[in-house]
């Protein structure tokens, strides 16, 4: 009977300790504000640091992903309620400059492309059914400007751009 006494008070004693242990650990750990209900009582903070950070919807898909590809560069995804993602913002990881994608509604491929290049900036707009280009604009080696067109197949159909390039018009066919 004396060894289960001594055993009930050890365990009572460890008790008191994490009790203890937790309640200072607490005191002054703001980690759990992020759960609040009451804004007015949550903490404003000025910085988070974190490798990914994901906004989840009501029925806990997520909806906004901030984080780091695997190339190491920053990237921004936002997804529709069903978890396909439709917008995404990052760095390319062949040219080493930004660029912003838009996907189509239901195929899941590119719809417009926005981004830069060494030259400057470019956009290429994809038909929706085959996720080819139809459209490209952009700056060509020497500052001019270019403009490239395709057919529904991605096959090249004509081009404008600076004499000395590609003639004022030019016609693949």
């Amino acid at each position: 009977m004396k060894n289960f006494l001594t055993k009930v008070g050890y365990m009572v004693l460890g008790c008191l300790l994490t009790l203890i242990g937790y309640h200072f650990g607490n005191i002054d750990n703001n980690s759990a504000d992020a759960q609040l209900v009451d804004k007015e009582k949550a903490p404003i903070v000025d910085e988070i640091w974190c490798r990914k950070l994901i906004i989840v919807g009501e029925d806990d898909t997520p909806r906004i992903k901030l984080g780091i590809d695997a190339f190491d560069r920053g990237e921004i995804e936002v997804y529709n309620e069903e978890g396909a993602n439709r917008i995404s913002l990052g760095i390319a990881s062949d040219i080493d400059t930004g660029f912003i994608e838009i996907e189509a509604e239901d195929s899941g491929g590119i719809g417009v492309m926005l981004g830069t290049d060494s030259n400057g900036g470019f956009m290429a707009l994809f038909n929706k059914v085959l996720d080819k280009p139809v459209l490209q604009v952009g700056i060509t080696n020497n500052g001019g400007g270019f403009v490239v067109t395709f057919d529904k197949t991605g096959v090249h159909t004509s081009n404008i751009g600076p004499k000395g390039r590609t003639g004022v018009i030019g016609k693949s066919r």
